[in-house]
């Protein structure tokens, strides 16, 4: 439909935050709407109008997404409640948000290419809930990546921060271990290093090498039994297999707690209750998502820093239904705890750009770690690392101890990002400190007011629909 056949109440210098059916038919004669088959063909230009005007990227645009999800969700004169659905309008909200994003703080990749505007064409029509509507890039989806040119991806994959390096006591202990052949060497080689038991005992620097002995200990004692080859149920899996592994590594984290078992996201609840003005009936709080487990810092303030879920099978790999539904889950509540973060750091971008958040999911024995950080842009990237899986017999015992640095590795980025997080305690210098107290912001040589703060647009609220028992969200 061309521009010119756009019904005249939509005229260009129309306001559009007045636009709503009501006030359209009112401006109709009656005696027209009177006669059904002239009203009907009223209807049709308004919805047509609407299709085309919701084509631009500018306020129409947005307001005509707007009406026309109204409209065809039966909400017929219900423009006047715009603030309240415009959060369920996943096209909506995802344009406004993009119209809203300065051309120069978005991501511009070395080939020219805008990663933002490269999302929102793809999206922009999509009303299925996708990771890119929340301006996440999945650099594990095949669809995401056919986006992009080789270099382009390649370019984005350089921006994943490395794994911390291992601990060298830490790892040689391991290598003794995952040369011995038998569990009768390793009751051996535990009683070997009984020594740090005793006084020369130090938490702070033989933490790590204990988990190693009590995580081999009782993997002693699985290895002789038949329980890892059966069906065991999920629970069975949480306390002899996970909470050695995970929980007590993470034990040693100083000021943080791992909260365990349907723990509540704060940080997705702060999203979902960021319009809550007033109390009383229909204005309850808001919970966020659950988890099995939850990193955060102990306090009035919760500030998350990772995060554990237990998908509920792992069979079909993971292009089964219910591990990309997990994944999806844990990448939305990462980006709620990223957004909480590069707040309370006051969006300052050469913090927010270090933050790197971590999430395990596990299932059965299987287990994979996901990474988000934010490099560049309005945007934060997920990673997930090779899964890995506890092995069944001491003869694949090597595997047990690749997935355990990496659970010490999910640590370390723990201690990374805190340490990060807390530099915006760190004394500025007088000249600085001076301006912050005066209220004053710097300048560049041009005399142009200067910024060094980062944008993370919020997570995206999911649509009603995608709530329904037997839909989830797909990418």
């Amino acid at each position: 439909m061309s521009p010119h056949r756009i019904h005249p109440y939509f005229d260009i210098d129309s306001d559009p935050t007045n636009w709503d059916i009501l006030q359209f038919l009112e401006a109709i004669p009656s005696s027209e709407l009177c006669n059904t088959q002239t009203f009907f063909k009223q209807i049709d230009s308004y919805l047509k109008s609407l299709e085309v005007i919701s084509e631009e990227d500018n306020e129409r645009g947005v307001k005509a997404h707007c009406l026309l999800h109204l409209y065809r969700e039966g909400n017929i004169g219900s423009e006047l409640q715009e603030d309240e659905d415009e959060d369920d309008n996943l096209v909506a909200t995802f344009k406004d948000t993009y119209l809203k994003m300065a051309q120069d703080r978005k991501w511009k990749l070395s080939s020219g290419e805008v990663v933002e505007d490269i999302l929102y064409k793809k999206y922009r029509h999509s009303k299925q809930e996708a990771l890119a509507h929340s301006w996440i890039l999945d650099l594990g989806n095949k669809d995401m990546e056919s986006l992009f040119s080789k270099p382009a991806w390649q370019e984005i994959r350089s921006h994943v921060p490395a794994l911390p390096p291992a601990d060298p006591s830490m790892a040689k202990l391991m290598s003794e271990f995952a040369v011995t052949e038998t569990t009768i060497k390793l009751r051996k080689l535990l009683h070997q290093t009984a020594a740090l038991q005793g006084e020369t005992y130090n938490r702070e620097k033989d933490y790590d090498l204990e988990w190693v002995c009590f995580v081999v200990r009782k993997m002693v004692t699985l290895f002789e039994g038949s329980d890892l080859f059966s069906d065991n149920l999920e629970g069975w899996y949480d306390v002899n297999i996970w909470s050695l592994i995970v929980d007590h590594c993470l034990q040693n984290l100083e000021g943080m707690k791992t909260v365990r078992k349907e723990s509540t996201c704060m940080a997705t609840a702060k999203r979902k209750n960021q319009k809550r003005t007033k109390t009383g009936k229909g204005n309850h709080t808001k919970i966020g998502r659950r988890f099995d487990g939850i990193v955060r810092t102990n306090g009035d303030e919760d500030f998350e820093y990772g995060l554990m879920e237990v998908a509920k099978t792992s069979r079909g790999g993971q292009t089964a239904t219910k591990w990309i539904d997990t994944i999806f889950k844990v990448a939305k509540a990462l980006h709620d705890m990223m957004s909480h973060l590069a707040e309370y750091v006051n969006y300052k971008e050469d913090t927010v750009r270090k933050l790197q958040l971590v999430g395990l999911i596990n299932s059965g024995l299987k287990a994979q770690l996901i990474r988000m950080n934010c490099p560049k842009g309005h945007v934060c990237i997920l990673t997930r690392s090779t899964p890995q899986e506890v092995p069944t017999s001491i003869k694949g015992f090597r595997a047990l101890f690749h997935l355990m640095t990496t659970v010490w590795q999910m640590k370390q980025i723990i201690k990374d990002c805190e340490a990060t997080v807390n530099t915006r305690h760190s004394a500025e210098t007088q000249q600085e400190f001076f301006k912050l107290l005066m209220g004053e912001e710097e300048e560049d040589e041009g005399g142009a007011i200067t910024t060094d703060n980062v944008e993370i647009p919020g997570s995206i609220n999911t649509p009603p629909k995608a709530k329904k028992a037997g839909e989830i969200p797909h990418w």
